[in-house]
């Protein structure tokens, strides 16, 4: 797969054009001077929204405010240290979907384990925040799906993840220092004052998020090219 990978790089230069999943992604290639075609377009990711659809009931933050993560990879970039602490938090109840490392602590969070993609669909369904702080993603499925299913994204600002957010349309960027539970309390006051502004801004938006839109901007791209 490394072989192949270093071939595709050589010859990308090649190509009549290409395809880049977020700026970051481009950024990434500029950054490491990898030539590229001229002709080139940025095409976020999508999903199926025929099973990542959004709750239409209206969510209950009197009791505890729902957050939920979802990772396949166990690398700790991932964010893990920081969805255990968010569960440590009195009013937050934190649901993770996938795999969780062994040498992490899981503190309050509650591993539901790997799903099957309905399974994954009918529990963002049950959230009220997608909890993301994964470092430097290209263009995250898992933000793809929780966006598609209507939940505001508390995503580290890095990487493509902000794009894929609209820069805090759609979620808002965790705080820098999230080791302290005075400031993620004072970051979960900030996120519920603006829930219903994010909310309505995905819903109003959901069509960005379906492999439908990600298909036409493909169409698009090859009849500049053709």
């Amino acid at each position: 797969a490394g072989n192949l990978y270093e071939i595709l790089i050589d010859n990308l230069d090649l190509a009549d054009s290409a395809v880049f999943q977020s700026n970051y992604s481009r950024e990434c290639f500029n950054h490491l001077e990898i030539k590229y075609p001229e002709s080139n377009s940025i095409i976020l990711n999508g999903t199926n929204n025929r099973i990542f659809s959004p709750s239409y009931d209206t969510p209950n933050f009197s009791k505890k405010v729902i957050l939920v993560s979802n990772s396949w990879s166990k690398n700790h970039n991932k964010g893990f240290k920081t969805i255990a602490l968010f569960s440590e938090l009195n009013r937050v109840e934190v649901f993770h979907i996938g795999r969780w490392p062994d040498d992490i602590a899981p503190k309050g969070v509650k591993l539901l384990g790997t799903m099957r993609e309905s399974e994954v669909a009918q529990v963002l369904r049950k959230g009220q925040y997608f909890l993301f702080p994964s470092e430097n993603e290209a263009c995250p499925n898992t933000v793809v799906e929780a966006l598609a299913s209507g939940l505001p994204v508390l995503y580290h600002d890095s990487g493509g993840t902000p794009e894929l957010c609209k820069n805090g349309k759609f979620g808002m960027a965790l705080p820098e220092n999230t080791s302290d539970k005075l400031i993620l309390n004072q970051f979960i006051d900030k996120v519920l004052d603006e829930y219903d502004i994010m909310r309505s801004n995905i819903m109003n938006n959901l069509n960005l998020f379906s492999f439908q839109y990600c298909f036409n901007k493909y169409i698009e791209h090859f009849e500049k090219i053709l």
